[in-house]
């Protein structure tokens, strides 16, 4: 007989929090390594400009929890 986690609410929001700590855990870093890297671009270079752009269009795409 087959048992799933899916069928304990307990385990499954369980489960569902940890996802949520490790998503938000991830998003943060993330957000530290870019701000880290447009702080090493000098200012009003190129460079600094497409990155800026290039994480505002990644936050878009970024997985919210529902």
């Amino acid at each position: 007989m087959f048992i799933s986690e899916y069928a304990f609410p307990h385990l499954v929001a369980d489960h569902d929090a940890r996802l949520e700590r490790e998503l938000e855990h991830r998003r943060v870093a993330a957000e530290r390594r870019e701000e880290r890297a447009v702080a090493e671009v000098p200012e009003g270079s190129h460079a600094r400009r497409s990155r800026r752009a290039s994480h505002r269009a990644a936050s878009m795409h970024r997985a919210r929890p529902a």
